[in-house]
Formats: structure tokens, C-alpha cells, sequence
């Protein structure tokens, strides 16, 4: 029988209090664990509206009910609302998740900051938001993340020596392809390096 490691990545305030809770009901009905990583910063959702000029964006749109998906509330945040801090909203979900015996770990500080704008980002830039999803998750749980995946499986060359730096041990960090292990990529990491293959839940 073949084993599968699963990771959900969280990415909004709607996903952790209402579909993580969720999640972890299926996952125990079936005897199942899972690795949760966490969006801890602020719900930006609604800024992604930019990435309508991206080529394939309109087709995943046209694919997918983004409302019925995100709910129109997180497609306002960061926008017309302001966006939610899922860490200080959510802490007591967050713990649940743990205390139920789940790994739980880092995705990200600002979700929508980090997969729009890591690619190009500087070494400081890079340093901030991996510190300030550490130091909330150091804050909620107690204790240093081992595990960062991060969002929209984004990375620059400065990722690998900050994910060491900062003590993350498993970075379940790129998505699997023919281009997941960029020469820098594995040049220059520390760590072991899990390809994932399965889409991100919201």
C-alpha cells in the first residue's frame, strides 16, 4: 500500500475559522494525519484582484466560483476592508489544531505579498516576512516552526539560507515539475527540499 504525506496550506481568515475546524473532522473520521501550515499576518485576499492581467488567470476564474469559493467578504479585504490579523483573530483554532495532535507549521506572513512579490524581493525584504510568520508562530504556540511551505510555491535565491537561519528543518517549499530545483535552489539549501503535487486548499 502506498503511503502519501498530505499538507494543507491555509491562506485566509475564512479558511482557518470555518474550514480548518472542518478539515480536521474529515481527517479523524478517517484516521488520518495531516500537516497544516498557516497564513499568520494579514488577510490581503482582495489585492490579488491585480493578477487579472496575468496570462491563465481569467481561465482558472472562468473554471472556479471565486465568490462561492473565497466568499465575497475575503475577495473585499485588504481593499474596501481591512484585513483581518488571522494569527491574533484565530489563535484559538490554531492551538486546536495542534493540541488534536496535527503537525502544524509556517506558509506565510502576508500571503498575497509574498506570492506577488518574493521572485523579485531582496534578501532584507525576504528576511522580514519569514521573521514575522516565526515570531507569530513562536507567540501562538510557544515554540520555534520546524516546517515552512511557502505561499503560491514561491521562492528567490535568499529563501533556502533564511529557511536554516530561521530553523525550519522540513520546507515542504516547491511545487513539483521540471523546473522545482532551480541550480541556486539546490546549491544552496541546508535542508531537505519536499516537492509537493497537490493543489492548495483555501
Amino acid at each position: 500500500m502506498s503511503t502519501i504525506a498530505l499538507k494543507i496550506d491555509v491562506d485566509t481568515y475564512r479558511g482557518t475559522l470555518e474550514g480548518v475546524p472542518s478539515l480536521m473532522a474529515v481527517l479523524e473520521s478517517a484516521g488520518a494525519r495531516a500537516t497544516f501550515l498557516f497564513s499568520l499576518g494579514p488577510d490581503h485576499t482582495g489585492r490579488a484582484i491585480k493578477r487579472v492581467l496575468r496570462r491563465g488567470f481569467l481561465g482558472k476564474v472562468r473554471r472556479t466560483s471565486v465568490a462561492s469559493h473565497y466568499g465575497l467578504r475575503t475577495l473585499l479585504y485588504g481593499v474596501v476592508l481591512p484585513g483581518p490579523r488571522i494569527g491574533r483573530r484565530c489563535e484559538a483554532v490554531l492551538r486546536e489544531v495542534a493540541a488534536r495532535g496535527f503537525e502544524v507549521g509556517v506558509h506565510t506572513w502576508d500571503h498575497v505579498k509574498w506570492q506577488d512579490g518574493v521572485a523579485r524581493a531582496s534578501a532584507p525584504w525576504t528576511r522580514r516576512q519569514l521573521w514575522l510568520a516565526r515570531e507569530e508562530f513562536v507567540r501562538i504556540f510557544g515554540r520555534a516552526p520546524e516546517s515552512h511551505g511557502a505561499a503560491g510555491w514561491q521562492v528567490n535565491r535568499f529563501v533556502p539560507q533564511l529557511e536554516a537561519e530561521a530553523g525550519f528543518r522540513t520546507p515542504p517549499t516547491r511545487a513539483a515539475s521540471a523546473h522545482s530545483f532551480r541550480s541556486w535552489t539546490v546549491a544552496r539549501s541546508p535542508l531537505p527540499q519536499l516537492p509537493t503535487t497537490l493543489a492548495d486548499a483555501r
